[in-house]
């Protein structure tokens, strides 16, 4: 919980990593923190979840888990949590577009939000410089993937991302 509500992405939270592989992990008690941390807090115990037992992960309500995911993209300061749109997508991703309609209003509320999306890395920060990635750029993204829009890709330019955007307001 400590992990989570520092916003420690899974693939350096050392209890995720440790718990992940671990077949002894009660469900019952992570579906708990879940309910428990209906926010960022709560994104590790949600995604720790949906690895180890799909079937207790989708007995989580679709707008509690759209709940603290957007409240986690939201507050990321970094988005390697998230993966590349375009290129790859970390299990945060597919988790918030399984949501599928629940997340949709907060990640339009997202759509006005221009602050940079950075990731750090060597490739990855190559890649979100060249794209120049923003908050609203990820939104737009999920809600595309989310209608059904799976083919999408984020054009390279903010500028012809804006104009996307500003239709789907």
């Amino acid at each position: 919980m400590e992990q989570s509500k520092a916003l420690r992405e899974p693939f350096n939270s050392l209890s995720y990593r440790e718990l992940r592989t671990r077949t002894n992990v009660e469900p019952n008690t992570l579906t708990a923190l879940v309910k428990g941390n209906q926010d960022v807090g709560g994104l590790l115990p949600l995604l720790l979840l949906r690895l180890l037992d799909s079937k207790s992960y989708l007995a989580v309500s679709p707008e509690m888990r759209a709940k603290i995911l957007t409240d986690s993209l939201v507050a990321s300061k970094t988005f390697n949590t998230w993966g590349l749109p375009n290129a790859y997508l970390e299990d945060a991703s597919k988790a918030m577009i399984e949501t599928g309609r629940s997340a949709v209003p907060a990640l339009r509320r997202m759509l006005a939000d221009t602050r940079p999306a950075p990731i750090f890395g060597s490739k990855e920060a190559m890649v979100a410089q060249q794209y120049n990635y923003r908050l609203c750029d990820y939104a737009l993204f999920f809600l595309k993937q989310i209608a059904g829009d799976t083919q999408f890709m984020l054009p390279k330019t903010a500028e012809e991302r804006d104009a996307l955007i500003k239709a789907e307001k």
